[in-house]
């Protein structure tokens, strides 16, 4: 784990400790049985709310294995313990905090939430195949009250488990669908989605229905998800309809608005609610909601959101917008404006979407323009390959033949991004190749599966880019590409869904 995580998540761990403190003390009165106990919860609520963890150690202490709080509140004795061994993880460190976690879970009257804590400090201390045993622990220790885990503990195993110990992170993941654990911010749900995709993969090998029948009906809880598994010949049969996915997607779409109603700070939340309304045809409806929250963000400041990281995104989903709904001047106006607010590290993905914006709208020179302002030196690698993509485009309008050559020499090991240039620069032949050879590539599979679905109509952003979609659906529509995607066992099927 990176130590600049690491710190993050300490500091996670103390504002646990704080909020334990506060809810613990607005959830019950103190016991009246023992003044002693009633003093020292106040003294450890007191120190806790200013941040004190060494002055509050000594009457969490005391707390620790006090009889009378057990007997008349056992919900404020566990959050004080829980405080205790957050304090302790700041004032002492890591290995003692889990030491006294460790003691905390062996309790007669352990809950899951000691459990949950236990393998958070496991996951701060790198100890991943420790938390996966705390894990299943768990898991078999209360299985009517798993679902109640958090996101981070169980999301944290797993993604961690991935790169150490795969057969062990599938089998906890099937344990985890045998207990019908659900992440609880909704906009965790395609992590979890991904996950399960990998499961049924598995499962399916394995010849385990049981296992198959679980991941299949929480994976048609995911619009998008579904989707994706649906049109992989390998995870579905091309025989069986595919389900109704509006109900589906109205569902996740009203789940995620009333979060963001309850919390607007949560911008995370906000970028996923964006993507399935856009999905779901209702960009006008995205628009007003992502204008309130970015009139908050400008009226009180970012530092006062939650998942700030979710924001230069914000910025490229207004202007996407406002393109999808034919606003092409205002749409230019929202780019420029936000590559301005952003820093050089956080405007890549904005300015790519800006410069294919351009060759869409019309504005290969432009767009070029703005393209020359990058630095593929600082860029990701597939970042590199998509403005490589987007220039080859611009230069095919353009009527640069060298530059369009050259730049489509540097995509040969990419044969997905050589079909736009291609159908840019008139090329159905060659795009169609392209296609088929990404069809192909394993590398490919999961874009080609969702480039080759029929969704509703594509949105043209100019009277050119009308001609472009059109190229594009017909050669979708060629029997050699559809030959190789039956080939390939990829499923080609209709939703009421734009991707």
């Amino acid at each position: 784990m990176k130590a600049g995580r690491k710190l993050r998540l300490m500091g996670s761990l103390v504002a646990m400790a704080m909020g334990l403190a506060v809810s613990a003390v607005q959830a019950a009165d103190a016991p009246q049985s023992s003044p002693g106990t009633a003093i020292a919860i106040m003294q450890a609520s007191a120190a806790l709310q200013s941040e004190d963890c060494t002055a509050a150690r000594a009457p969490l202490n005391l707390l620790w294995n006090d009889p009378y709080l057990d007997q008349a509140d056992p919900d404020l004795a566990a959050q004080m313990r829980a405080s205790l061994i957050a304090c302790t993880a700041q004032t002492d460190g890591m290995k003692a905090a889990i030491a006294l976690s460790a003691m905390n879970i062996k309790r007669p009257n352990a809950t899951i939430a000691a459990y949950d804590l236990h393998i958070f400090l496991q996951l701060i201390d790198n100890q991943v195949i420790a938390a996966n045993t705390t894990l299943n622990d768990a898991l078999t220790r209360f299985p009517a009250t798993a679902t109640d885990m958090t996101d981070m503990t169980v999301l944290g195993v797993l993604l961690q488990l991935s790169s150490v110990d795969g057969e062990a992170g599938y089998a906890v993941l099937n344990r985890l669908q045998e207990a019908r654990w659900q992440a609880h911010n909704p906009a965790m749900r395609p992590l979890i989605g991904f996950l399960r995709v990998e499961g049924l993969r598995k499962s399916l090998a394995a010849g385990d229905a049981t296992h198959v029948a679980l991941y299949r009906q929480d994976i048609a809880q995911d619009s998008l998800i579904y989707v994706m598994v649906e049109g992989d010949g390998e995870l579905s049969d091309p025989n069986v309809p595919s389900i109704d996915v509006r109900p589906v997607i109205q569902r996740e779409i009203e789940a995620n608005a009333t979060r963001v109603a309850g919390n607007p700070a949560e911008l995370m939340v906000l970028r996923y609610l964006i993507m399935l309304e856009r999905s779901n045809n209702q960009s006008a409806l995205a628009l007003t909601q992502l204008d309130g929250i970015l009139s908050l963000v400008d009226q009180y400041g970012l530092q006062n959101f939650q998942n700030i990281e979710s924001y230069p995104g914000l910025l490229t989903d207004k202007a996407s917008l406002l393109a999808d709904l034919g606003r092409y001047a205002e749409a230019d106006k929202a780019f420029k404006d936000g590559a301005a607010k952003l820093t050089p590290q956080y405007s890549v993905d904005h300015n790519l979407i800006y410069v294919n914006f351009l060759v869409d709208n019309g504005r290969e020179k432009d767009a070029l323009n703005v393209a020359a302002t990058l630095v593929p030196e600082a860029m990701e690698q597939d970042d590199q390959y998509q403005l490589t993509a987007t220039r080859a485009c611009a230069y095919a309008y353009s009527g640069d033949e060298p530059a369009y050559a050259q730049a489509v020499e540097v995509l040969a090991t990419q044969p997905l991004l050589k079909v736009k240039p291609a159908l840019c620069a008139g090329d159905s032949e060659g795009a169609a190749a392209a296609l088929i050879a990404a069809i192909n590539d394993p590398g490919s599979r999961l874009s080609v599966i969702m480039f080759l679905q029929k969704g509703l109509p594509q949105l043209p952003f100019g009277e050119r880019d009308k001609g472009f979609i059109a190229a594009q659906d017909a050669l979708k529509a060629r029997p050699d590409v559809i030959a190789a995607a039956q080939a390939a066992k990829i499923n080609i099927r209709t939703w009421p869904l734009r991707f």
